[in-house]
């Protein structure tokens, strides 16, 4: 078990540096240095356990402090209360020293069971506390191996706490590369890449939609009323060309429908002028066009055919020049 608490501490400082990295606190780099004091204390514990086992209260007392600094770094971020840092600083030197020994571990625990309630961290710090009340079984029977199997927990807790966060981290950080922020569509850079290579492969439609009098919208009800309008406009988008196509904010109040299923463009926009009407009594201008090849030509063209809609009275479909 020490000899496994010792690899998992190794394989949880390189996540900690991989995940201090990618969200890039301003502290980042000093908690990977306290990381990785606390593992060299670790190591130096079960080290010196086997070269001097008669010392076994310095042992535990350091496995102790290792595990405490190793949760360092999270005091400092989620304590506002200089009392709670300096308390538990004291605490990373007491526990190795005899006659405060005993009741610092139970400190220890205290402090542990309590940060499981404030984080989200609760299974890690649970270990945590159970390290606690292993630490002075551990001195009392001389037997060494009962803190590490807490070390061993906190550390398993730990890396899968760390790295279903970092994954999390990389999963929304690949959304936002090509999803529009404020609607949840697909971007105008995913759009363009997605719209070149279906028409590699076969014919696509482009609906391309301004909404009407959007200006005057956000001029006489608040750019707040704006962002719901833009917002329903894209969910009803959205609705209706599921499973003939995709939806993307091109752009302002300009929104595009990428049609897999080009010959249903034309219907799916009537349903759209429709559902505007019904649902947020807002009106379109619409241009429709088809074709295969240079994505960019069809976009254009349809953009084209948005703006003779426009002048031709708004709130209508446009699908030829």
């Amino acid at each position: 078990m020490v000899i496994a608490s010792l690899l998992l501490a190794v394989v949880y400082l390189g996540v900690r540096i991989q995940f201090s990295r990618y969200i890039n606190f301003r502290n980042s780099k000093q908690e990977i240095r306290i990381t990785a004091v606390s593992v060299i204390l670790l190591i130096t514990s079960c080290t010196g356990h086997y070269l001097f086992p008669n010392w076994i209260s310095v042992w535990v007392g350091l496995a102790v402090a290792s595990i405490l600094l190793m949760q360092y770094p999270h005091i400092v971020k989620f304590s506002s209360r200089t009392v709670t840092i300096i308390i538990v600083g004291l605490l990373l030197v007491l526990v190795s020293i005899p006659y405060v020994q005993f009741p610092s571990f139970i400190l220890v625990s205290a402090y542990f069971t309590y940060m499981a309630f404030k984080t989200t961290m609760r299974k890690s710090l649970i270990a945590g506390a159970g390290i606690g009340i292993l630490a002075p079984l551990a001195v009392f029977l001389i037997q060494f191996e009962l803190v590490y199997y807490g070390v061993g927990l906190y550390l398993v807790f730990c890396y899968f706490g760390h790295t279903t966060q970092l994954l999390e981290m990389m999963k929304n950080a690949g959304k936002n590369v090509i999803l529009d922020p404020l609607t949840g569509l697909y971007n105008r850079r995913w759009l363009f890449s997605k719209a070149n290579q279906l028409a590699a492969e076969q014919e696509i439609g482009i609906i391309f939609c301004d909404i009407d009098n959007f200006k005057q919208i956000n001029d006489t009800k608040g750019h707040e009323y704006g962002d719901i309008v833009l917002k329903k406009a894209g969910e009803i988008m959205q609705r209706e060309t599921k499973g003939y196509g995709f939806t993307a904010r091109y752009g302002g109040e300009e929104l595009v429908c990428l049609m897999s299923s080009p010959k249903q463009s034309e219907k799916v926009a009537e349903k759209i002028l429709a559902g505007l009407q019904k649902e947020i009594n807002v009106t379109m201008s619409i241009g429709v066009a088809y074709g295969r090849g240079e994505a960019e030509s069809i976009i254009k063209i349809a953009d084209e055919r948005m703006y003779i809609s426009k002048k031709s009275g708004k709130n209508r479909i446009t699908s030829e020049d």
